[in-house]
């Protein structure tokens, strides 16, 4: 069976000028494939990292000593989000969102690959992280509010 979030996320991501193929071994299955199942996934890694430093009483605290490349570059990545939603809503284009939690859930599935994000060392680092890692969390969920899909907690 398809899920709802399964059916508008596959929906929303083409443009209503293009042809659609409706992948339904896709749309069902649960891997890194499946684009919403990979959106919601980061949603979801994220809330665990959330949960892990909350449970070492990790303080976040802006973002300001934040240098390497992939951290800046989803800070960048988030901060333009709100120019598309502007874009995506004068050109009704709903795919322009989707094409959006796309990058930004790759960045950061990606930054957490590459990263120590939790480092029982370094708290004060390790909040700035979590800083990212709950903006990155907070876009995706309004991101997903615009085209109607289920912000992940544990998958």
């Amino acid at each position: 069976m398809i899920g709802k979030d399964a059916i508008r996320y596959m929906l929303a991501s083409k443009a209503a000028s293009t042809h659609m193929d409706f992948d339904l071994d896709l749309a069902v299955s649960k891997n890194s494939a499946n684009p919403v199942y990979y959106a919601q996934y980061a949603t979801a890694r994220a809330s665990k990292l959330i949960e892990r430093a909350n449970s070492l009483n990790v303080t976040t605290n802006g973002f300001d000593k934040l240098t390497a490349k992939k951290e800046l570059e989803l800070i960048i990545l988030m901060d333009n989000f709100s120019d598309q939603v502007v874009y995506a809503g004068k050109s009704r284009l709903p795919s322009v969102i989707c094409d959006y939690i796309q990058q930004l859930a790759k960045l950061f599935h990606s930054y957490y690959s590459d990263s120590v994000i939790i480092d029982d060392k370094d708290l004060e680092m390790t909040g700035q992280r979590i800083a990212l890692v709950k903006a990155v969390k907070q876009v995706l969920s309004n991101a997903f509010g615009l085209i109607d899909i289920e912000v992940k907690e544990q998958m």
